[in-house]
């Protein structure tokens, strides 16, 4: 599988995998290779490890798309705590955060009801599990 042309730096979210996993010819390509669930799972709690909150870790873990590491570390850094109040892990309003990102939209309404309602099915779900697991 190849990617889009690239400058021939390894992105630093690579970098950091392969040297943690010990597997730089794979992860360490010039061209970026996409993240499994298993590989956003590690980087999570690998941030975690080094001392960011919940959300930081997660969102994080998600900074190689349209969302970039300094903007997910610090929109993170705002839901630590529970958003400083104690209310729901940062780790939880972080993956609702992910949700949108990956099934929201744009236009009013993303465009249609029914993908609306296909996102907010889609955290209730997460929630449900969540709560079920912890």
């Amino acid at each position: 599988m190849t990617g889009p042309p690239h400058d021939g730096e390894t992105p630093p979210r690579r970098r950091m995998l392969a040297m943690a996993l010990g597997l730089p010819a794979c992860l360490a390509a010039p061209h970026p290779l996409p993240l499994t669930a298993e590989d956003r799972v590690f980087l999570a709690v690998s941030r975690f490890e080094q001392g960011f909150h919940c959300a930081q870790a997660v969102l994080g873990a998600y900074a190689d798309g349209p969302l970039t590491e300094e903007a997910a570390l610090r929109m993170g850094a705002a839901l630590a705590g529970g958003s400083t109040v104690g209310g729901e892990c940062g780790a939880v309003a972080a993956g609702y955060l992910v949700l949108g990102l990956k099934h929201g939209g744009t236009l009013p309404a993303f465009g249609g009801v029914q993908k609306e309602k296909a996102l907010f099915d889609r955290i209730r779900r997460f929630v449900l599990e969540f709560r079920r697991r912890h």
